[in-house]
């Protein structure tokens, strides 16, 4: 490693490397429009109008990998394109002015075509931006639109905002990595604010790994806003107000009052500029300030925990995240595109669906560009004087740094390098009039090195540093990690250094090593553990081996025996990124970003390319599940083998995939009938073991015979009325009014043996016998289908009790007696449902009138529930002898969902819950307050239950107090363990 080339900001160095070298044609391809993906660097360049030869009809939309090896192309017809980008499933999205969005993989397969609101087409479209999980649009008339997902049309207005103009940028941000400013919660236990803002200065922030910093004392003053949701609807300028209340508590921390004082000031302020204003409004918040001066010392190596731990804890939110987008599950917490946009006469706004706040009024400069890192925690503004501003997403209230660059230079890139400094890339005209390419690399004490290029360029922020993309060259540029300074630094002493030195000396045939590697034998697993680091930083391969070797070689000379874990997992992640560094994927990745993106999510990233066998084998290496690989396999042979027959098509499914458990075949069978396969569905969805996913799925194929025999076979009365109310949606009506019931008599026709299917099998000697059975169920079935047509809960009744006579017969089987039952149950609860009916509708109970006649058992005891009858829900739960586990569960979730937050917390008190704590804690952090969910948590007397609870809520004070909790209960339990023990050996 050449150590000559590396380069300082303050006291921070910074190193480039060479890649690869790019592998497209001769043509200046970067001076089209070009945008690249996420993680897997795809690059997209649609071609200029200017180059293309309309005779020869050449493609103009191409796709490459991060080296230039072209993946895809097509001709495509982009007149009107707004804007054109990647999502997060890494797939080319493209915004055009006729309101129409087209959506393509990245082999140029065209996957959704759909238009947008038709009020987004009637304002006409002036900006418009993709980001990973929608699709921003400004219209004419300054409207923010955001569409929610690819698939098809399901936009959402946000609230009016004063831009006075379109915008220069808009960029979303994570709302993970936001505080709660736009959140309103309203607090039912505990009001008490939570001040624990720190104000980090830029220096702070970029942490200096070689320079051992002394204990600071710093003075943190800041305040935060408790949001009180108000009756009354409105919109009002947050940064305005804030403004006012800052200079009332700069007046008044002068004076010796108390904090409420000073609070009560600020409101009272408020409320007099607010009034004053022109903007006659409604108040929607009610802001309380509460002022912190105080005093702490902090250490550095208290810095650096706190830093790690808080490292650790976005990579877990990360991998959370990953995790369930890879599954494709449904997240409880519902999508809230946040958005930050600049304003053309200076600062910015950030809006979400319901709320949005003003930052940097003062401001009398526009930013003309912005730039987020990839991590999503810092952010840089460049206003139209040169100067940068640098921000915390999480503290949007200060800015943390300001540097200055040349407003004369047209700057036509801005990324970050990591998380530590900017890259700027700016064209230059020398006095030749020749164009210089120029890369800015710094920010901190507004500090620069500069590289020099003949061609133009492409810059793509990354986690740890900016790769540039040039028209020779693919290069990398990032700070040199601490591991990697103190191995190939000159003159360096510390163990890892004298390690690699040593092996070195070994290699070249020196075996007189044992006095060296003596002086830091105490510090071998420092040294191991450093080299490992540095090579889940590097791209060279031959550099990885030679660190990897480093590490096996002092692993030899430990005292003690050397905990392997972590070698082997840092090899699985460095043998994976050397695998798909080879063609045709050339996705350049080391094991640190790997490590962080999690290796679940980045093998869903292969899948999308198509390479389905190295994604299985990576998900084998890794011990990862394969469920999600071989279904988009299964997606991608059913949609692509059009020559195959449903029977060969089925049986290659099979082969693959087998009778693999916990398989989610109801998705399969549902590509299969969205392909025009419905007999291929209804042979892949036999295999399905969830019988709600498999009945469902065979009522959407209209198989209404097999689906009301498979929910018989179950067991279940909500299945059953599942299948037969879907009939009876099927079924036209008469004259009358009344359902013909053609297709629900065929379906029970049809099914001779639909209620004694199995005794029919095992008893052939008893034709005559079975033959009565057939005709009685037959004549059951018959009156039920006549049962749910009627209205009339008379009707109903008669003949429920009509089709309970035909089973009533001295052979009862299982199944008959079932039906029976379940018919007898039916009557019951229709009695039950009226007197209900007829009880709220005389009260007038909230939400009349009320209709409870024809609900499920379940549905009647959730409405309720819902409306406040709770007396009531238990007398159902005895009366119908419903199981207990499944009622509190329905009350639990009904009574979060509802709001009814006093009841649920008398009910958690109520007794002890057969279902344990847990589902009460999920479900009012689901839909309650968090005050409440910390009451609950406390209430749990299972420890690590509490210390999963704080650490998901962030809670590390709490989370520290029961760790130690459990470890003292460890301890103890020793004690009187050994004590138990020697009592037994006396006796």
């Amino acid at each position: 490693m050449n150590t000559n080339e590396w380069s300082t900001i303050d006291n921070t160095h910074y190193g480039k490397q060479k890649i690869s070298n790019m592998l497209w044609s001769n043509d200046d391809i970067l001076k089209d429009n070009v945008v690249c993906s996420g993680y897997l660097g795809l690059i997209a360049v649609l071609l200029n109008k200017d180059k293309l030869d309309n005779y020869k009809k050449e493609d103009n939309l191409k796709i490459y990998t991060n080296i230039g090896r072209l993946i895809s192309s097509c001709r495509l017809n982009y007149d009107g394109l707004i804007c054109f980008g990647w999502n997060k499933n890494n797939e080319l999205v493209l915004l055009f002015k006729d309101n129409i969005v087209r959506v393509y993989s990245c082999f140029c397969e065209k996957i959704f075509v759909f238009s947008l609101d038709e009020n987004i087409k009637n304002e006409g479209i002036s900006y418009g931006s993709i980001c990973e999980d929608g699709i921003i649009i400004i219209t004419e008339k300054l409207n923010i639109y955001v569409n929610y997902g690819f698939s098809g049309t399901n936009c959402i207005k946000y609230p009016n905002v004063e831009l006075k103009g379109k915008p220069y940028c808009v960029s979303h941000i994570d709302e993970d990595q936001l505080n709660d400013e736009l959140n309103i919660e309203q607090n039912y236990f505990d009001t008490k604010p939570n001040n624990d803002i720190l104000r980090l200065n830029i220096k702070n922030y970029i942490t200096n790994t070689f320079e051992k910093k002394e204990s600071t004392t710093q003075n943190l003053n800041s305040k935060n806003n408790v949001l009180i949701e108000s009756k009354e609807n409105y919109n009002i300028k947050w940064e305005q107000m804030q403004h006012n209340q800052m200079k009332q508590q700069s007046g008044a921390r002068t004076e010796n009052n108390g904090e409420k004082k000073n609070a009560t000031n600020n409101i009272n302020n408020n409320d007099n500029y607010y009034f004053n204003n022109k903007m006659h409004k409604r108040i929607l918040i009610k802001t309380t300030a509460y002022d912190l001066n105080n005093k702490t010392d902090v250490d550095a190596t208290e810095k650096i925990k706190t830093k790690e731990k808080q490292n650790k804890e976005k990579n877990d939110k990360k991998k959370k995240k990953n995790k369930t987008n890879n599954n494709n599950n449904n997240n409880n917490k519902e999508l809230n595109i946040h958005l930050l946009i600049t304003l053309c006469n200076g600062g910015f706004v950030l809006v979400n669906k319901y709320h949005y706040k003003y930052y940097d009024m003062d401001c009398s400069h526009p930013y003309i560009n912005m730039s987020i890192s990839k991590s999503g925690t810092i952010l840089a503004f460049l206003a139209d004087n040169g100067i940068i501003k640098i921000y915390l997403i999480n503290n949007l209230n200060k800015c943390i740094e300001e540097t200055v660059l040349d407003n004369k230079k047209t700057i036509k890139q801005i990324v970050w390098c990591g998380d530590d400094c900017l890259a700027v890339y700016i064209p230059m005209i020398t006095p030749s009039n020749y164009i210089q390419h120029m890369l800015f690399i710094g920010g901190p004490q507004n500090q620069w090195i500069p590289y020099q290029y003949r061609h133009d360029l492409f810059l793509i922020g990354d986690l740890y540093g900016v790769k540039i993309i040039s028209k020779e060259h693919f290069e990398y540029i990032s700070r040199i990690r601490k591991s990697t300074f103190n191995i190939f630094s000159i003159g360096s002493c510390t163990p890892s250094a004298m390690l690699f030195y040593s092996y070195e000396k070994y290699k070249n045939g020196n075996i007189c090593l044992d006095d060296e590697i003596r002086a830091f034998n105490n510090n071998l697993h420092i040294a191991i553990e450093e080299c490992l680091n540095a090579a889940t930083h590097e791209y060279d391969d031959n550099i990885i081996n030679l660190l990897l070797k480093t590490c096996l070689f002092g692993k030899n000379f430990m005292k003690t025996n050397y905990d392997s874990k972590k070698y082997l997992l840092c090899c699985l992640f460095l043998r994976i990124c050397m695998n798909v560094r080879k063609p045709p994927l050339d996705i350049f990745i080391t094991a640190a970003e790997l490590q962080y993106i999690t290796i679940p999510t980045f093998v869903h990233y292969l899948a999308k390319r198509k390479e389905y066998f190295l994604a299985y084998r990576i998900c084998e290496y890794a011990g990862i599940k394969t469920d999600n690989i071989l279904i988009e396999w299964c997606k991608e042979k059913i949609e692509k083998s059009i020559e195959l027959t449903d029977e060969q098509l089925c049986s290659a499914i099979t082969e693959k995939i087998g009778n693999k458990k916990n398989m989610d075949y109801s998705f399969i069978a549902f590509m299969a009938a969205k392909c025009l396969r419905p007999q291929l569905a209804t042979v892949i969805i036999q295999y399905e073991e969830n019988k709600k996913k498999q009945i469902d799925m065979l009522l959407k194929l209209a198989n209404y015979r097999l689906a009301i025999e498979k929910a018989i076979l179950s067991k279940d009365i909500e299945l059953v009325y599942m299948c037969i109310v879907n009939i009876l949606n099927q079924e036209k009506l008469n004259a009358n009014g009344e359902k013909e019931l053609n297709t629900l008599l065929h379906v029970l026709n049809s099914n001779n043996n639909m209620g004694n299917m199995n005794s029919n099998n095992n008893n052939l000697n008893n034709n005559n016998n079975n033959n009565n059975n057939n005709n009685n169920n037959n004549n059951s079935n018959n009156s039920n289908s006549i049962t749910f047509s009627k209205k009339n809960t008379e009707q109903k009744k008669t003949w429920l009790a009509y089709s309970a006579g035909f089973l009533t017969t001295d052979q009862m089987n299982s199944h008959i007696k079932f039906v029976h039952t379940s018919i007898m149950n039916n009557i019951d609860l229709l009695n039950y449902q009226k007197e209900l009916e007829m009880k709220y509708n005389k009260k007038l109970v909230a939400g009349y009138p009320h209709k409870i006649q024809g609900l499920s058992l379940m549905k009647t005891v959730e409405y309720t529930l819902s409306i406040g009858e709770f007396l009531d829900a238990d007398n159902i739960f005895k009366k119908f002898k419903i199981s207990e586990p499944k009622f509190w569960r329905c009350k639990i979730h009904t009574l979060a969902k509802n709001k009814y937050f006093d009841e649920l917390y008398n009910f958690a008190n109520y007794r002890v819950s057969p279902i344990g704590m847990d589902y009460f804690i999920e479900c009012v952090h689901e839909y309650g307050s968090k005050q409440l969910t910390v009451k609950l948590i406390e209430k749990n007397k299972d420890l690590n239950s509490q210390y999963k609870w704080y650490t998901k809520l962030n809670m590390k004070k709490e989370a520290e107090e029961v760790l130690k909790q459990l470890n003292s209960q460890k301890i103890t339990s020793s004690i009187f363990q050994t004590i138990t023990d020697a009592i037994s050996n006396i006796r």
